[in-house]
Parts: structure tokens; C-alpha cells; sequence
């Protein structure tokens, strides 16, 4: 029988989404002021798995993750998906219609845990999904 114990803190691991690269220079700033210093940064990725988001944001898209240092309580997940949700607040800008809105990025936190732990290295998301 597993005993229930606290959960064990992990990194942050965001991934953004947005319609330019220039946005990452103005978006990092206000990623590392949140959640401290980064440790990696993805390479540019293409995002082209879906045309779900191009009303809202345009297309192309393009897709980089950020991996932060310090560790962060499991807990606080939810606390920092309402953060980034404000970040991507600030990047809505207004379409040609006045009544339309065109969010520039998109922001999905998650955990990652080291592979030291016995565990395969994981990653659940904000939404509460492990993508494989």
C-alpha cells in the first residue's frame, strides 16, 4: 500500500505560442521576472499540429519553451497558469474589426521532474494532461 505524502517540488517548464518571434523579446522579461532565472530555452519551433488557434492568433505560429531554474511547489501550478493567462492579456491586440481581439501569444505551464527520481521525465500541464 503507497503512503500519501507531499508532493515533491519540479521545474517550471513553459511552452509559448505566438504569431512572431519578435514577441519572445518582450515576453522573456516578463517570464523571468514571474519565475525566476531561465536554465534552457527550445530552439524555434514550427507550430503546424493543428489550425485550431489561427482564428484567434493568425498563422504562422511558432512554439519555444522555456525550462526554469529554481524548483516550484506542484501546488502552485494553478496559481501560475492565472499569471501567464494575465501575460497573455497584455499581448491582445485589437483586429481590424473593433469587435475582434487577436491574442499574440499563448502560454501553457507545466512540471517536469528529473529522471535521479525513478521516474521517467514527465510533464503535466496546467490543463492537467501528461502528453506523451
Amino acid at each position: 500500500m503507497s503512503t500519501p505524502k507531499h508532493p515533491e517540488p519540479a521545474k517550471l517548464v513553459v511552452g509559448c505560442i505566438m504569431n512572431e518571434k519578435s514577441l519572445v523579446e518582450i515576453l522573456f522579461p516578463f517570464l523571468e521576472k514571474e519565475f525566476g532565472p531561465v536554465d534552457m530555452i527550445s530552439r524555434w519551433l514550427d507550430f503546424a499540429y493543428t489550425d485550431y488557434y489561427y482564428k484567434e492568433m493568425g498563422s504562422p505560429l511558432f512554439r519555444k519553451v522555456f525550462v526554469f531554474k529554481p524548483l516550484i511547489s506542484q501546488e502552485d501550478l494553478a496559481l501560475i497558469k492565472e499569471k501567464t493567462n494575465e501575460m497573455e492579456k497584455a499581448f491582445t491586440v485589437a483586429g481590424k474589426e473593433v469587435s475582434i481581439l487577436i491574442r499574440a501569444i499563448w502560454c501553457l505551464p507545466g512540471l517536469s521532474w528529473p529522471r535521479e527520481r525513478n521516474i521517467p521525465t514527465g510533464f503535466i500541464s496546467a490543463r492537467g494532461s501528461t502528453p506523451t
